[in-house]
């Protein structure tokens, strides 16, 4: 094609010019994120969402010094300047976008801290839509939940439910969680007032969390409103509104009757967050089916979709299963080719079919995935219609920095770092790559004139072939470095599943070309994408089913960025699988392997160890009303209960927080007693951390017999499944694991009382790696006791002492508990609550004796080290945090 830059020497430069500026303002927003962990913002500055003591003014007036500097430089000396120009920029621009709110919505994030009553009016971008029901498999009976949610821009604001004043001016956006169900009168696009408590972005509390303020303040969001059905008011559409406001009114109602069409289209009834049968878990087959083509389709995710995405993770298919570059490029095979029917139109087909494909952009969700990989390859095609001279990485590198500079975050993703990585690696190795994995034919075997129908099928394999095993090997470093997993068998699972999902995609798309217009013609498909969406999710299971599918991999070098270590690793198997023609010398690639596979193997080694020179260390969760505690050695780890009222503890919170302090295996577990918020979690986590014994007393036992089918027996029938062996303790019981002893101190053997608490196992922990100390003992974990334990505790080890102890019941407080706290003379004592139980007053004496007392409602999750030379060392992850 003569638009194309085919001179290496002018494409060389073309993706040089693209990829520096690329590269330098990746370089300035990650050296931003870096300093606001080095030097975050006071508490003030992080309860109005600053989250760094470096402004963003500091950077832009950095980068003009630096272009002022440039200007007075020539050649490479200009160069190296405009660079540097542009990573403070970077910086700036990143400081701004993420780590600062928007000036709109700080009177929003003000009342947000102080969790203030307020009347917010704007407009639904959504209709009310039903929250899914919960991923735990054991879940709190009595948890409060919201019944619905929608999204609302806002264009005023007032504090208090009524007063005078007339709304303030804000423009931001909110999240609102109703208490029921809402009106049918509140529809996408309706001008909406309502009443309820603003609350703040969540701030992480453990590590691995997310920090969902970054993502606040690169959206423009000022906090959740919780509010009932009953105080949201549908304004009527006569009342006056400016022009902004009813043009966006316009565009969220015409957008979601665009959706709603488009479900029918695919035989929904109506968009999958609100069709009853999309929303059940445990949906039959043939929803699932046409749930996986809407969600390849049209961007939309149901809860009937939960176990098949989980399969679809594990073996490597996740890109199938999110509209990516893949799903666009499909959609635009679908488009060119419809188009040539007409005949060769030139230029006129790809403008053509970016401008669909544009259209297509409104009718989906406004995910980052989906607009970034359309951009991309509306971008491309531009290219293409233009006729201009270009080099394909280059529009792609481009496209990237753009994406980058309309959302800064998406720097730090796996889906950003995969579409544009490894479809540059495509175009940049790919042709090479496939050459040297299917050489060319000898010029005597060359292919026929007219090629038979095996000939046109192997082509398509082969390429199929070539590009699964390229994208795998490139993707494997990213993803291990972002979810800690990866499958071996992702390319021949690929190689089978691509098929059937390209066969959907077809289908899909047809449907909606036909079904959007004629709803009645286009349901007519429903039958055979059900068909196909179901084949796709049986092969997604099969490939789970076989051993060794998914396997977890070892955690980076703790002291090395694990991104850093992760791109050594692409980099040198990029160069190790192109072509020998490349300037790098392949053993620059092997090199930087070997780096990334020694970092993999230190990691394995010892990230899951407490650091050098400490013999035991206790972990805390910040999980609310709940208590979750690993306890460590150099040999062996121990949980010590998995609970909370809140939801995600085992799915999401725990296997973060594990994962980031590098703790891959716990092959133990005790659980106190039979009380949800210490046990609850338990059977989402045990098969991701690969639990192998679990200890409980006597009561738990007691509770799963007199009720199999509760959450007690619920528990242990699972973990039985799993093949975790049940071992019940008692006072007098020693339990060892590697480096740890637990001595049990109650019950004892036939305790029986009428409340739970009193059943609770309590245990010192000891490790040979540290002395006798006086006879105390180095950590006491006390579960729920209360008075009636206490005292027998007392009564049977009335010199009981412990340097580290748990408050027992979270931080109850009452005579006994003052009492039992004040004989065991702890140095640090560590409570695991809610904010319910923070700071109580009657507890105040005992903080004044303590050296350090953690509250995880306050600090997060907390941590305590027993050093080999005796001393202690205790920690706190909002100390650390940003």
């Amino acid at each position: 094609m003569r638009h194309l830059i085919d001179t290496p020497d002018r494409r060389s430069r073309a993706r040089w010019r693209a990829l520096a500026p690329l590269v330098a303002l990746a370089c300035g927003c990650v050296l931003a994120d870096t300093l606001s962990h080095a030097f975050p913002a006071d508490d003030a500055g992080r309860a109005a969402m600053r989250l760094s003591a470096a402004p963003s003014v500091a950077w832009f007036a950095l980068a003009s010094a630096a272009g002022v500097g440039a200007i007075c430089l020539r050649g490479r000396g200009f160069r190296a300047a405009v660079l540097v120009w542009i990573v403070l920029l970077g910086g700036g621009w990143y400081s701004a976008r993420v780590l600062e709110p928007r000036v709109e919505a700080a009177p929003l994030i003000a009342a947000a801290a102080d969790r203030a009553i307020v009347t917010l009016e704007g407009v639904a971008l959504t209709p009310p839509a039903p929250l899914p029901p919960p991923r735990d498999r054991i879940t709190i009976p009595h948890r409060p939940g919201a019944g619905s949610a929608f999204d609302l821009s806002l264009t005023g604001a007032r504090a208090g439910a009524t007063g005078e004043h007339a709304l303030r001016p804000v423009r931001a956006r909110v999240r609102v969680l109703l208490s029921g169900k809402a009106s049918e009168d509140l529809r996408a696009g309706a001008r909406v007032r309502v009443t309820g408590v603003l609350a703040p972005v969540p701030t992480p509390m453990n590590p691995g969390e997310r920090d969902r303020r970054l993502w606040a303040n690169q959206a423009g969001e000022g906090g959740t409103l919780l509010a009932p059905p009953g105080l949201v008011v549908v304004i009527p559409p006569g009342e006056r509104a400016g022009l902004r406001v009813r043009a966006l009114s316009a565009w969220s109602a015409y957008r979601s009757g665009l959706r709603d069409r488009a479900a029918r289209a695919l035989a929904f009834e109506r968009a999958l967050h609100s069709d009853e049968r999309a929303l059940r878990p445990d949906a039959d087959a043939r929803t699932q089916g046409r749930a996986l083509v809407a969600a390849i389709t049209l961007g939309q995710r149901s809860p009937a979709l939960r176990e098949a995405e989980g399969a679809f993770r594990r073996v490597g298919l996740s890109h199938l299963m999110a509209i990516s570059g893949f799903h666009v490029v499909v959609m635009t095979g679908v488009l060119l080719a419809l188009l040539r029917l007409a005949g060769d139109r030139g230029p006129v087909e790809p403008l053509t079919a970016a401008l669909l494909i544009g259209a297509y952009l409104t009718l989906v969700p406004a995910h980052a995935p989906v607009v970034r990989a359309g951009v991309m390859v509306i971008a491309l095609l531009l290219a293409e219609a233009l006729g201009r001279r270009h080099d394909r990485v280059a529009v792609l590198a481009w496209v990237a920095l753009a994406v980058v500079l309309w959302r800064p975050l998406e720097l730090f993703t796996l889906g950003f770092q995969l579409s544009f990585g490894l479809t540059g690696a495509l175009l940049w190795i790919g042709p090479r790559w496939h050459a040297r994995l299917f050489p060319a034919r000898p010029l005597a075997a060359a292919r026929p004139a007219h090629p038979d129908a095996s000939d046109m099928l192997a082509r398509p394999f082969r390429a199929l072939v070539s590009t699964s095993l390229l994208c795998w090997a490139l993707a494997v470093p990213l993803v291990i470095a972002h979810t800690g997993q990866f499958s071996p068998v992702a390319v021949v699972a690929t190689v089978v599943a691509t098929p059937i999902i390209v066969l959907a995609l077809w289908v899909g798309y047809g449907a909606l070309l036909v079904g959007i217009v004629a709803p009645s013609v286009g349901a007519l498909a429903g039958a055979l994408l059900e068909a196909i969406g179901i084949a796709a999710v049986r092969t997604a299971h099969a490939f789970d089913a076989l051993p060794g599918a998914s396997l977890h991999a070892p955690s980076p070098v703790p002291q090395l960025p694990g991104m850093i270590v992760a791109l050594a690793g692409v980099v040198g198997i990029a160069i190790c699988l192109a072509s020998p023609r490349v300037r790098l010398t392949p053993r620059l690639g092997l090199a930087l392997v070997a780096v990334w596979a020694l970092a993999l193997a230190h990691g394995a080694a010892f990230a899951h160890r407490p650091s050098p020179g400490v013999a035991m260390r206790l972990d805390t969760l910040a999980v609310g009303d709940g208590a979750c505690h690993l306890i460590r050695a150099p040999r062996g780890a121990v949980l010590w209960d998995c609970g909370s009222l809140s939801g995600g503890l085992g799915w999401r919170t725990a296997p973060d927080a594990l994962r980031a302090m590098g703790v891959r295996r716990v092959r133990a577990a005790v659980v106190t007693h039979p009380d949800l918020d210490h046990f609850a979690a338990l059977a989402d986590l045990a098969p991701r951390v690969g639990l192998r014994d679990l200890f409980v007393g006597e009561a738990f036992l007691r509770a799963a017999e007199r009720d199999p089918r509760g959450a007690t027996g619920d528990l242990l029938a699972h973990l039985r499944v799993l093949g975790v062996r049940v071992h019940v303790v008692a006072a007098g019981d020693v339990v060892t694991v590697g480096d740890l002893r637990l001595h049990f101190l109650h019950p004892p053997p036939g305790f029986r009382h009428e409340r739970d608490n009193e059943h609770s196992l309590v245990a010192s922990v000891r490790t040979d790696r540290l002395g006798a100390l006086s006879g105390r003992e180095h950590l006491l974990l006390t579960g729920d006791i209360e008075r009636d334990a206490m005292d027998a505790l007392r009564r049977a080890h009335p010199d009981l002492s412990a340097r580290v102890v748990e408050l027992p019941h979270h931080g109850s407080a009452h005579g006994a508990a003052h009492a039992f706290i004040a004989n065991l003379e702890p140095e640090i004592v560590v409570q695991s609550t809610g904010p319910g139980r923070l700071d109580d007053p009657r507890w105040a004496h005992a903080r004044e004796r303590v050296g350090r007392w953690l509250a995880t409602a306050r600090d997060g999750a907390t941590s305590v080290e027993w050093r080999t030379d005796g001393s202690l060392r205790a920690g706190a992850f909002r100390d650390r945090a940003r």
